[in-house]
């Protein structure tokens, strides 16, 4: 079997095509992945768990309940003299906006 000079160009040529593109084709993937998922990240100290509030003891208790109570799964722990709401991934928006129209009620 013989091969031809160029073979020598081809083989080389069409490689570095194919790496090139699988390149820019993961760039890509990996640029969509972190616009989605980069806003929010949990603090390793909480496990997989959000912070969505800090308040007073009170405060904080009365909050975690009215999440509970609209089917949010929250917990609440202490942080320094006042204790931190917490909620998991997938439930931060509607725990936010739930503490949110909280606020604007109570105002």
């Amino acid at each position: 079997m013989g091969s031809s000079g160029i073979d020598y160009v081809y083989i080389p040529l069409v490689s570095a095509v194919v790496v090139g593109l699988l390149g820019l084709v993961l760039r890509w993937s990996m640029q969509a992945q972190s616009r989605r998922g980069s806003s929010r990240v949990a603090d390793p100290e909480h496990g997989l768990l959000i912070g969505v509030l800090s308040a007073s003891d009170g405060e904080a208790e009365r909050v975690r309940r009215l999440l509970s109570q609209e089917g949010v799964r929250a917990t609440s722990r202490p942080q320094g003299s006042r204790r931190q709401v917490l909620v998991w991934p997938d439930d931060v928006d509607t725990a936010l906006r739930l503490v949110s129209a909280d606020r604007d009620r109570r105002r």
